[in-house]
């Protein structure tokens, strides 16, 4: 059953597509425009009935990710199908640009909004510039909310951030900095809300600890538009959320202010679109710590990585010791470049005289599409003191073909050993 949030999406404040039209359970769920996708939404409890219907009209549709298994049916101008509850999906029609459709399930445990300790923007355009957060408060943007500007804490222990309102940084010039900035806070909670047209990285968390990111959504066009950066953080858990960037999706690195040991980092059930530049789930390029350690991520969908980067990717530009990284359960529905890139370098972001090591990764479960463009994949250490030791492939599939060697993943190896395929 299909309900729209307490207070709709926002009429105003974004660009509407007035020739799109979208019902969920026969609800009408307003969408919204970008130069890269096309938005909207609604709260559902279980499955529900989608419609769609677009200028031109249009008979099939690919509803992403594929593993939902949704059949569209073409039916009097409409596109129908059903929906499994709490999706974050897109619908690809050819010709059209992208929609994506969150369904979210009902909010539960609404803040006090009496409570001192509670920052509550409700529906409406709301201009903040740079808001300033503090420990123990809740921010809290209702459906229907846009707050145009940047969010920075440091110290606010106790944090959270919440709700279905969009956080818009369409306003700030390109490359000005990061669209959200959480740093040196512990206990740290961001759920729900939607991010837009970031000017660089989207939400960066530095030298945090224990943090929760749960249901986080973003869109970004510009080159440096990360979706989240975890900077020299520990246990940091990332679940559910939708990233469609251009540029990494997840990254993992110690740089900055931030050049301190990353530990205990989960990445799990997200749906990541990685566009023309960056990489879908990336560690680096800057390493500039003694160790980053016990990286997993879990139960991924991988839509696309349609640039020139990679899907699995480490890149240890520095000192660091990159060691236990896991990747279990992920589908790759598209990638253009390179499969996998594990490298030691020295690149152009480099600050380290002394390069690090790659130690103990494992890939598991891993189904993907086939290889139709030949494409690569690398272990590349630097030279023999710093090399890669102990890559395992357990189960990787590509077009339902399971990787026995090296020579069927098209892998090239440099200063590295103990690379096994199970």
């Amino acid at each position: 059953m299909a309900r729209m949030p307490t207070t709709p999406w926002p009429a105003t404040g974004l660009e509407p597509a007035a020739d799109w039209q979208v019902l969920v359970d026969g609800l009408p769920c307003p969408v919204q425009r970008m130069p890269v996708a096309l938005l909207t939404g609604a709260e559902t409890e279980g499955a529900v009935e989608v419609a769609v219907r677009c200028s031109g009209g249009a008979t099939e549709a690919v509803i992403r990710p594929q593993r939902h298994g949704i059949v569209v049916r073409a039916e009097d101008g409409w596109l129908r199908f059903r929906a499994p509850a709490a999706a974050q999906l897109e619908v690809e029609i050819p010709g059209q640009p992208v929609l994506t459709i969150l369904l979210d399930p009902p909010e539960r445990d609404l803040p006090d909004r009496a409570d001192p300790r509670v920052r509550w923007y409700g529906a409406g355009v709301h201009d903040v510039g740079r808001l300033e957060l503090s420990a123990g408060e809740t921010l809290y943007l209702a459906a229907g909310c846009v707050l145009r500007g940047s969010l920075r804490a440091t110290g606010a222990d106790g944090l959270t951030i919440r709700g279905r309102g969009i956080i818009d940084g369409r306003g700030l010039p390109p490359h000005s900095g990061a669209l959200i900035v959480l740093e040196r806070s512990c206990d740290v909670r961001v759920e729900g809300v939607i991010a837009i047209g970031t000017p660089s990285w989207t939400l960066v968390l530095g030298a945090c600890e224990r943090v929760a990111v749960e249901r986080f959504r973003c869109i970004g066009w510009v080159v440096t538009s990360d979706g989240i950066d975890v900077v020299g953080c520990r246990q940091v858990r990332i679940r559910d959320c939708y990233l469609r960037c251009n540029d990494d999706c997840v990254v993992v690195k110690a740089t900055g202010a931030w050049c301190q040991d990353v530990d205990d980092v989960v990445v799990e059930s997200c749906v990541l679109h990685n566009d023309q530049a960056g990489n879908a789930m990336e560690i680096g390029f800057e390493t500039r710590c003694e160790r980053i350690s016990n990286i997993v991520f879990r139960d991924i969908d991988v839509v696309g990585a349609h640039g020139e980067g990679g899907v699995f990717t480490i890149h240890a530009g520095d000192r660091a010791l990159i060691e236990r990284v896991r990747y279990e359960d992920i589908r790759v529905e598209h990638f253009y470049d390179k499969f996998i890139d594990f490298r030691i370098l020295h690149s152009r972001y480099s600050k380290d005289v002394e390069r690090g090591r790659i130690h103990d990764v494992v890939l598991s479960g891993i189904r993907a599409i086939a290889d139709r463009y030949n494409c690569l994949s690398l272990c590349g250490g630097h030279d023999a003191q710093h090399g890669i030791d102990g890559v395992r492939f357990e189960d990787v599939q590509l077009g339902g073909v399971r990787m026995r060697d090296a020579d069927m993943l098209n892998l090239y190896a440099k200063h590295a050993s103990g690379i096994v395929f199970a």
